[in-house]
């Protein structure tokens, strides 16, 4: 069972806090129930390496990054839908969980 606690406050954590983020889990639940589960490495690999495509991508076009700016990386999950009334959370190892409820 996941702790209120973990969805209401989210950990900001940086990278250099994380031995390897392409090691961080992921366990996605509906309605409780474990549907599938992850790991950064989905991620090209590293997470980070994502982030680093971008900066490339962005500098080629004479554009960057800008301290503060929020960047995700990618998904290492395939998409889960929400359903009326049901609900999704994603779980991350050492990180917390965010939980997404259908109206």
């Amino acid at each position: 069972m996941i702790d209120p606690q973990d969805i209401a406050s989210p950990v900001t954590r940086r990278p250099g806090e994380l031995e390897d983020l392409g090691l961080i889990g992921c366990v996605v639940r509906v309605a409780g129930e474990v549907v599938m589960t992850a790991a950064g490495a989905a991620v090209m690999g590293r997470p980070a390496a994502s982030v680093a495509w971008l900066a490339n991508q962005l500098a080629a076009e004479e554009e960057g990054l800008r301290a503060g700016q929020l960047v995700f990386s990618g998904g290492v999950t395939a998409p889960v839908p929400v359903v009326a009334g049901g609900s999704v959370t994603f779980q991350f190892g050492g990180l917390g969980a965010i939980e997404v409820a259908g109206a």
